[in-house]
């Protein structure tokens, strides 16, 4: 899906060129839409070159001329958004329209090589002090802009690893259960392919992330 909307937006401008505006239904949902770089810069609508809102089959596009990053008259449903810009960057994510108003935070990963999305070479590794894991024991990383989301379970020894992730900014996070123990952000790149974090947790509700 990814290779085609990339052809798609090399071949023009589609929907975000100056057009006539399309007439809002009063009442309809509304997905307003804004789009930036993986850590966190907001790319300006001139900068689109692909903008789709699709639904779950992808045969039919909901975006309307004229309406630039708001897609209007959306029926409630599923959908897939798809976003690229002029340097290269591009991203999809599922959005869930159950309300009138759907605010869409979406981050294009940089391209890399012939490779685009989420196929990455990064890995963020964690190591809980003093030393607690297990079967309850669990970590996430979330992209703070990037729709990618990924886990790993904690050994006993407290160690956990993420991998293949893209240059940006993430979320981590660590469960005992259903319980956040701890949460940080950190912004990883290719000058280090791996970043180790040293987590400090206390026996109480402690979240002291280490340098």
């Amino acid at each position: 899906m990814l290779f085609h909307a990339l052809v798609a937006a090399a071949s023009g401008c589609l929907f975000l060129c100056a057009q006539p505006a399309h007439p809002a239904i009063a009442g309809a949902p509304k997905v307003h839409v804004q789009v930036f770089g993986p850590f966190g810069d907001q790319i300006p609508q001139k900068d689109i070159t692909l903008f789709r809102f699709l639904s779950r089959d992808e045969k039919r596009d909901f975006v309307h001329p004229g309406t630039g990053l708001l897609v209007t008259d959306v029926p409630y449903g599923y959908y897939i958004l798809v976003v690229a810009d002029r340097g290269g960057g591009l991203a999809e994510r599922p959005v869930t329209v159950n309300t009138v108003d759907v605010w869409v935070r979406i981050g294009l990963h940089f391209p890399s090589g012939d490779t685009l999305g989420p196929l990455g070479q990064l890995v963020i590794t964690g190591e809980i002090r003093p030393a607690r894991g297990g079967d309850e024991w669990w970590a996430r990383v979330e992209g703070v802009f990037l729709p990618e989301s990924r886990e790993s379970p904690v050994s006993p020894a407290g160690k956990s690893s993420v991998s293949g992730l893209d240059m940006g900014m993430y979320l981590v996070e660590v469960f005992e259960g259903s319980k956040l123990r701890h949460v940080e952000t950190v912004a990883i790149d290719t000058n280090r392919l791996q970043t180790d974090l040293v987590i400090s947790i206390s026996d109480g509700h402690g979240k002291q992330p280490q340098p």
